[in-house]
């Protein structure tokens, strides 16, 4: 069996190394041990379920804690994060491709807050995929390309991986938050 220090420094090392820019490593390793230590029921039931739970639970932990950290140090709120999924972003490509494309007339909106109802404006949500899409390889633009023109199969393995190279680089698809969304209640 695994023990603690283990299950943190698995926990933490991902993390570490995506919010290497806005926090320091010893940060997240002492915002994982204070969370065991103030939820140590938690901790012992998914020790005994299964280390891999524990170590998911305290990534999760870690990896608020450096999304909060990033928002302060840049500037905005965690709750000002979207993540676009896979399926949003099939239906805004062919808007995104179309430089006259309008709005719908129905109203447009998307989910930027598990916690809020926050909405994003389609010209937004159009604008950020048209930037992705400008950081992206030409290959993985030429494949979402031919899916808005030559209307190809959505479970086509180059375009889904295109979609998902476009998806990492307009943050990644949402963040898995594993367990409990209120980090002050005990399982």
């Amino acid at each position: 069996m695994k023990t603690i220090e283990t299950a943190v420094r698995e926990a933490v090392s991902p993390i570490a190394r995506r919010y290497f820019r806005y926090v320091d490593r010893a940060d997240l390793i002492q915002e994982c041990y204070a969370w065991a230590v103030s939820h140590p029921k938690t901790v012992q039931s998914l020790a005994d379920n299964s280390q891999a739970y524990l170590t998911r639970r305290l990534r999760t932990i870690a990896e608020r804690y450096a999304r909060r950290e990033k928002a302060v140090k840049v500037g905005y709120s965690p709750d000002d994060e979207l993540y676009y999924s896979f399926t949003r972003l099939v239906e805004l490509l062919p808007d995104a491709f179309d430089p006259e494309a309008t709005p719908p007339q129905t109203g447009y909106s998307d989910v930027a807050s598990s916690r809020e109802r926050t909405f994003q404006e389609w010209e937004t949500a159009i604008a950020d995929v048209r930037q992705g899409l400008k950081q992206i390889p030409p290959a993985a633009q030429g494949q979402l390309r031919r899916y808005v023109v030559d209307n190809v199969d959505e479970t086509d393995p180059d375009f889904v991986s295109a979609v998902r190279c476009l998806q990492r680089r307009l943050g990644g698809p949402r963040p898995h938050h594993g367990g409990l969304d209120n980090d002050d209640a005990e399982a």
